[in-house]
């Protein structure tokens, strides 16, 4: 099981690196290490969420546990299982926006706090070396459907002021057979796209931060014209908006968006953000008399940082967004309701996104290195921003700041590559960034 216990999930290819005794053996620990009364299980639509699933469940049942099982259902149902009906602690069969031949276990505690490597997933992997723990009594299994509860919950907390037009793509991922009927009970006319739950994913990669694979959404809309496209990743805890004009908003943007609309009835709340956000966002804080965080890359800890400071919002460039309203864990489903909401009070998103400070940056790049020559990589670009007598922050990997321009570089927490975002005040400034990064990589022989 080397290797497939990472910074906020266990994840690998199934069935080489996660298969049914891994996952019965981390069920078993987990139960063992939470004392969990009851656990909530539930899972994607890949197609070998079931069996992990099912032998997750027997190895807790085997610690003790009772199992409430909640079926296959996109991500925030499981963790609305967990937060809404108090339980202590869930586990989630996903492997996100991974390719099909993956798959993985997010893990939660009370409050639907997901895990970190350092708040439990380490402590599983020390574990599972171990024997099978066998409570003197076995725990039991009970079904449990959320689908009501949790629709009435989040319908109660968005409310449209007007029909909405809104094109949906699910990316066959499991939000398929739902998303669109709670937006339709929300008021929003719906077109579906790739909504039809298929583990193989045939369309595209269940990743919408990647352009292409939103590039038939926009042109539904387009055809439809639609006020707001809609597109989630495989398993609902992230979302992706384009705006009347179809252009893609990062989800920097977009929680620069909500913030706007949020702080002028919540003034001095603060907002979470990452690392790899724009200024524009903080800037956007700021101004409505809002305080802004920048905190590191992932949704454990952004979870668990918004509870700390008992923020109002948070969110990541790569569409996770955190409602203190919505027990403060991350929920495509809800985001989209605030997002059509919002449209629906406001008016065009393109005039809202057109209203943002304006910097240039380059979408989120994805540099391949191998594991072995990513902490060089990563020092050489401080070591440069130190000599050049930059600003530099090592929240999470190295952000450089000079005066008109700001880049990140940091390892990726699920796949063998750098991940590299920059940003200028002018296109000339974006144009020293990336000159600046360019000339730091090199002497590592790493090409953008």
């Amino acid at each position: 099981m080397a290797g497939i216990f990472k910074q906020y999930d266990v994840r690998g290819i199934y069935p080489s690196e996660l298969n049914e005794a891994e996952a019965e053996r981390i069920g078993n620990e987990f139960g063992r290490m939470t004392r969990a009364r009851e656990i909530a299980v539930a899972g994607d639509s890949r197609l070998s969420t079931r069996s992990l699933k099912k032998a997750f469940a027997k190895g807790a049942t085997k610690a003790g546990c009772g199992i409430i099982d909640v079926g296959i259902v996109p991500t925030p149902f499981l963790y609305f299982a967990v937060a809404h009906y108090k339980r202590d602690a869930g586990a989630m069969i996903t492997a996100s926006h991974n390719p099909p031949q993956y798959n993985g276990v997010k893990l939660c505690g009370k409050g639907a706090e997901c895990l970190t490597y350092e708040s439990g997933i380490r402590e599983i992997e020390e574990r599972v070396r171990g024997e099978d723990f066998k409570a003197k009594t076995r725990g039991t299994t009970t079904k449990q459907d959320v689908l009501a509860d949790y629709t009435d919950w989040v319908l109660g907390k968005a409310r449209l002021r007007k029909k909405l037009i809104v094109v949906v793509d699910c990316g066959n991922g499991v939000c398929g057979t739902y998303a669109p009927e709670i937006l339709r009970k929300a008021g929003c006319i719906v077109s579906e796209l790739y909504c039809e739950p298929d583990g193989s994913f045939p369309n595209h990669a269940p990743d919408p931060t990647k352009d292409e694979n939103v590039a038939e959404l926009a042109r539904v809309c387009r055809a439809h014209r639609a006020d707001l496209g809609i597109a989630f990743d495989g398993d609902g805890d992230r979302v992706v908006f384009l705006d009347d004009r179809q252009r893609i908003l990062r989800g920097d943007e977009a929680l620069a968006i909500f913030a706007r609309d949020a702080l002028p009835s919540n003034l001095g709340a603060k907002v979470v953000f990452d690392v790899k956000s724009s200024r524009a966002l903080p800037e956007v804080v700021t101004l409505y008399k809002g305080k802004p965080i920048m905190n590191r890359v992932g949704h454990s800890y952004t979870h668990e940082r918004l509870l700390q400071e008992n923020a109002l919002l948070a969110g990541e460039v790569s569409g996770h967004f955190y409602f203190a309203e919505n027990h403060g864990y991350d929920d495509g489903i809800f985001a989209a309701l605030k997002m059509c909401e919002l449209v629906s009070r406001k008016g065009f998103l393109s005039g809202r996104l057109d209203s943002l400070p304006e910097h240039h940056a380059t979408p989120e790049m994805r540099v391949p290195c191998p594991p072995d020559k990513i902490a060089s990589a990563i020092g050489s670009v401080k070591a440069a921003a130190k000599r050049d007598g930059l600003k530099i922050i090592t929240l999470d990997g190295v952000r450089v700041e000079a005066q008109d321009w700001w880049g990140l570089v940091r390892a990726s927490n699920t796949e063998p590559l750098i991940t590299m975002r920059m940003e200028g005040s002018t296109k000339q400034a974006l144009g020293e960034a990336r000159r600046f990064f360019e000339n730091a990589l090199e002497s590592r022989g790493i090409v953008l």
